[in-house]
């Protein structure tokens, strides 16, 4: 996973995720905070794999806070081995 920020354009506020070891079949959340000056589009990937909402297990939000801070959250409902990956 790869964070970073553009400046004038993307602040990275926090990257979260419900915990660092997550047990095959068990549901897991990553969450990254973030200030945005412009219009942005975002995509998860898994190394070079994206991550769509096609799949049942994968659930993609994103929401503003009124102070203009966003989240995006990806929910990834049963985990499974292939999800495996670094922080």
């Amino acid at each position: 996973m790869l964070c970073f920020s553009i400046p004038g354009v993307l602040e990275i506020l926090s990257f979260e995720a419900t915990s660092l070891v997550v047990r095959e079949g068990t549901p897991f959340e990553i969450r990254l905070s973030f200030l945005n000056m412009s219009e942005c589009e975002f995509q998860w990937f898994h190394g070079d794999y994206e991550v769509t909402n096609t799949s049942t297990r994968y659930v993609m939000a994103m929401s503003k806070t009124d102070n203009g801070t966003s989240i995006l959250t990806l929910h990834i409902g049963k985990s499974l081995k292939r999800d495996e990956g670094k922080v």
